[in-house]
C-alpha cells in the first residue's frame, strides 16, 4: 500500500452511468485520490467534456486500460461491460492491487479470491479478499429483502417465489439502443427477457449460498422497464411458513436494526422511488394476505447506489476497515440525474 494515507483509486470504464456515479462518490470520499480514469472509445478526452458538470476538478485525462500502472494503485475499481475483468482478472490479481468489479464478471466465481460483495451478508469475505465482486442491481434489492426469511425459515420452499421487478432505464447502462431511446421509452413501460433474464441464476445462487435455498427451489423473475432515470422497485410474492405478520416484520428488523443502509418500514408507509433515489438507502415492507395465505415483499433501492456504486464504496470502506456509511452520508451531487 502506498505511504501516501488516501487510497490510490483507478476507475476504469469512469464515463458509464454506474461509472460517473462512481466517480462523484470517490470525489467526496475523504480517504480517496484519483489517479487514473480508463475507458475505451474515449480515450485521450478528459471527462468534463462528457460531463461538464465535472469541470475545474483536476481529473486525469481518460487513458487506456494497458497504460495503467497497477502496482501504482491500492485499488481498482472496474464499471466495464462483461467480459473485461473475466479477460483481465489474472493480471490484475498478479499485481496485487485490489480490485472490486461492477460488471457480472465475477458473481459467479467462488474460493478464496472472489467474494460476493452483498454487503450487510459477506463482511468477512469482502474483508479479506482480493477481489470483490459487486452484486447485480435486481439481485441487490431481491436479495436483501428475502434472505433474511428465507434464513430464519419463514419462506416455504414447496411454491414458487415471484419477483416481479421494475427499474429505471439506467440500469441498461449508458448505451445507443433503440429501446432505449426516449421517443421509444417515454410513455411506455414493458418486461424484457422474461423468463431468461441472466440476474435469475444470480438471485437464485445467493439465497442458496446464504440464506439455504435447496438447489432445485422454484424462482420465476420477471424485471421491467420503468420510463424513468433511476430507482427499483421489486414486489416479491411468496407463500410463508406462519400466518403471523409480527413474526415476518420481527424476523427483518431483528436482521437489519443495526444497519445504516437498510430500513424496515412497518405501518402504511410503503418504499417508493423518490425515498432512496441518489442514496445508498434500501427499503423492505412486508405485508401478509390472510385470503390467500401469500405474503408480499416490496424493496427499493437505487439502481446506481445500492445497486451498484453505493455498494462498491461501502465494499471499499469495508474492505480497508473505513466506516462504511464514509462517502455514503448524503447522495452524490455529481450522479446522474
Amino acid at each position: 500500500m502506498s505511504e501516501n494515507p488516501k487510497m490510490k483509486v483507478a476507475i476504469v470504464g469512469a464515463s458509464g452511468y454506474s461509472g460517473v456515479c462512481l466517480l462523484g462518490l470517490l470525489l467526496a470520499h475523504p480517504e480517496v485520490e484519483i489517479l487514473a480514469l480508463c475507458g475505451s472509445s474515449q480515450v485521450g478526452e478528459s471527462i468534463e467534456s462528457i460531463y461538464p458538470r465535472l469541470r475545474g476538478l483536476g481529473l486525469p485525462q481518460i487513458t487506456a486500460f494497458s497504460e495503467l500502472d497497477l502496482t501504482k494503485i491500492d485499488i481498482l475499481f472496474t464499471a466495464t461491460p462483461n467480459g473485461f475483468v473475466r479477460e483481465h482478472f489474472s493480471s490484475i490479481l498478479t499485481s496485487g492491487v485490489r480490485l472490486i468489479d461492477l460488471s457480472a464478471d465475477l458473481r459467479f466465481d467462488s474460493g478464496s479470491e472472489v467474494a460476493y460483495g452483498l454487503s450487510e451478508w459477506n463482511r468477512v469475505g469482502i474483508e479479506s479478499a482480493p477481489a470483490i465482486a459487486n452484486p447485480g442491481c435486481y439481485p441487490t434489492a431481491s436479495l436483501l429483502a428475502l434472505l433474511p426469511l428465507l434464513e430464519a425459515g419463514l419462506v416455504d420452499l414447496s411454491r414458487t417465489i415471484i419477483i416481479d421487478a421494475k427499474s429505471g432505464v439506467t440500469g441498461a447502462g449508458r448505451q445507443a439502443e433503440k429501446s432505449l431511446l426516449f421517443g421509444d421509452l417515454a410513455e411506455d413501460f414493458y418486461a424484457y427477457k422474461p423468463l431468461s433474464h441472466r440476474h435469475t441464476p444470480e438471485i437464485e445462487l445467493y439465497l442458496s449460498r446464504f440464506g439455504g435455498a435447496p438447489e432445485d427451489f422454484a424462482l420465476r423473475f420477471t424485471p421491467h422497464l420503468l420510463p424513468v432515470k433511476r430507482g427499483i422497485l421489486a414486489s416479491i410474492h411468496f407463500r410463508p411458513s406462519t400466518s403471523d405478520l409480527g413474526v415476518l416484520q420481527g424476523c427483518l428488523l431483528a436482521k437489519y436494526s443495526a444497519e445504516q443502509f437498510v430500513d424496515v418500514l412497518v405501518g402504511e408507509a410503503l418504499p417508493r422511488l423518490s425515498n432512496v433515489r441518489h442514496t445508498n438507502f434500501a427499503q423492505i415492507w412486508v405485508g401478509y394476505d390472510p385470503r390467500t395465505g401469500e405474503a408480499l415483499l416490496l424493496s427499493a433501492i437505487d439502481n446506481l447506489m445500492k445497486g451498484a456504486a453505493g455498494q462498491a464504496v461501502q465494499n471499499f470502506n469495508i474492505m480497508f476497515g473505513f466506516p462504511e456509511a464514509l462517502g455514503l452520508a448524503g447522495h452524490s451531487v455529481l450522479a446522474l440525474g
